[in-house]
C-alpha cells in the first residue's frame, strides 16, 4: 500500500479508515505496519495517534492543522491498477480544499533542517573523517578540537559529527573486515615471506615487535602488517622468536610457508630466526648492512693509541666538532641571525651568477 498520499489534518472518519483493515466494529489493523488497534465505542482517536507516527512532523491528526506527508518506499503503479482501498485513488482535488492553504517556504524548510544524521552524504563526510585519521596517524580526540569542529561546521553545517567514541569503533568494524579479507587471500597462498624488527616508542619507553607478511597474489607483490604487538619482557632470542610465531599462527601462517625472514643483523633475531626458522631462512637486512658497512668505515678513520688504548682523530673528531657548532648556532639567537643572513647573501650570489651565466636573446 502506498503511503505517499499528500494528508490533511482533519480527515474524516471515511478517509481515516482507508488506512486500516476492519477486523470489526472496535478492531483494526495499519495496512502500513500491520499492528492492531482497537476503538473504544467506535471512536477513531486511537486510529489517528497512530497514523501520526507514520508522518514526518508526528503531528496528530486533528489537533494541529498542517499539511504533512508519510515516508513511504515508492511503487510503480501501471494504468490498469485501481485499488479501492489505495489512498492513491483518494479524490486528492476535493480533499485538497479541506486542507490548509498555508505551505513552507523554502528557506523555512532549511531553516527547520537542524542536523545530517544519516543518509549517503553523512556516511561519506563519516568516511573522509576516518580515512583522514588513519591516513595522517592524528588521535582520536581530533574530533573534539574546537578548530576541527568549527572546519566541519562550515564546510557541512547540517553534518553530526561523530563523537571519538563512535570514530574508534567504526575503524575496528573497518579493521575486522579488512583483516578478514587478508586472512581469506592468505588461505589461497602457499608460501609467505616475513619482515620483522623492535623498536621503541620514546614517549612512553614501550618496545614493539612489527610483523609484515608479503606475498604472491596473481603476479603483485602484497604486503600487509599483521601486528604491532608489544614486548614485556628483555629482548632474549627465545623471547622474539616465540612472540614472533605465536603472531604468525594467529594468522594462520604456519613454519613451514614461510620461505624467508628479513631482520636487521642483531645476534638476538639472527638466533631467534635460526632456532625458529633455520639459518637458510634468515636475511639480513640490506639497508642495516649498508649502515654497519659505513659505521666500520667511519671507526676505521681514528687512529689507535697502543699506550693508552684509545681511540683518537679521523672521521669521528670532525663530525664531533660540526655538532659543537650546530648546538652553538641553536643555542644563541645572535648566531642564528648571523647564519641566515649568511646564507641569505650567497643565495642571493648564485641568483645573480645564474643570470650572468643565463645566454642572451
Amino acid at each position: 500500500m502506498d503511503f505517499s498520499i499528500i494528508m490533511s489534518a482533519n480527515l474524516n472518519k471515511q478517509e481515516l479508515l482507508v488506512y486500516f483493515n476492519k477486523i470489526d466494529q472496535y478492531n483494526y489493523i495499519c495496512k502500513k505496519c500491520n499492528k492492531p488497534y482497537k476503538t473504544p465505542n467506535g471512536g477513531i482517536g486511537n486510529l489517528k495517534t497512530h497514523l501520526a507516527t507514520h508522518v514526518k512532523d508526528k503531528e496528530v491528526p486533528g489537533k494541529i492543522i498542517s499539511q504533512t506527508i508519510l515516508k513511504v518506499n515508492k511503487r510503480a503503479r501501471t494504468d490498469n491498477e485501481n485499488n479501492e482501498d489505495d489512498p492513491q485513488d483518494i479524490d486528492t482535488e476535493s480533499n485538497y480544499s479541506k486542507r490548509s492553504k498555508t505551505q513552507p517556504t523554502v528557506p523555512e524548510i532549511f531553516t527547520q533542517m537542524t542536523s545530517m544524521e544519516s543518509g549517503s552524504k553523512s556516511e561519506k563526510v563519516t568516511n573522509s573523517i576516518i580515512y583522514y585519521i588513519c591516513k595522517d596517524n592524528v588521535p582520536f580526540k581530533t574530533v573534539e578540537n574546537e578548530g576541527f569542529k568549527n572546519m566541519i561546521k562550515t564546510i557541512c553545517p547540517l553534518y553530526k559529527l561523530p563523537s571519538r567514541n563512535t570514530i574508534e569503533r567504526r575503524i575496528d568494524d573497518i579493521y575486522d573486515v579488512i583483516a578478514g579479507d587478508f586472512r581469506k587471500t592468505l588461505s589461497t597462498v602457499q608460501y609467505v615471506a616475513v619482515t620483522t624488527d623492535a623498536w621503541t616508542e620514546t614517549m612512553q619507553m614501550k618496545s614493539f615487535l612489527s610483523i609484515t607478511l608479503h606475498i604472491i597474489v596473481e603476479a603483485h607483490l602484497e604486503s600487509k602488517t599483521i601486528g604491532t604487538v608489544e614486548l614485556f619482557q628483555s629482548h632474549t632470542a627465545e623471547y622474539i622468536g616465540k612472540t614472533l610465531v605465536e603472531t604468525l599462527s594467529n594468522w594462520s601462517v604456519q613454519k613451514e610457508n614461510v620461505v624467508a625472514v628479513v631482520t636487521d643483523s642483531g645476534a638476538n633475531f639472527k638466533k631467534a630466526i635460526i632456532n625458529e626458522f633455520t639459518a637458510n631462512k634468515h636475511i639480513p637486512c640490506v639497508a642495516h648492512t649498508i649502515n654497519l658497512v659505513v659505521e666500520k668505515a667511519i671507526d676505521k678513520t681514528q687512529e689507535f693509541n697502543v699506550q693508552t688504548k684509545v681511540k683518537s682523530g679521523g672521521v669521528p673528531a670532525i663530525m664531533s666538532k660540526i655538532r659543537e657548532i650546530v648546538k652553538f648556532v641553536k643555542r644563541s639567537s645572535k648566531a642564528s641571525d648571523s647564519l641566515r643572513k649568511c646564507q641569505k647573501l650567497q643565495a642571493d650570489f648564485r641568483c645573480n651568477i645564474s643570470l650572468m651565466k643565463k645566454p642572451q636573446s
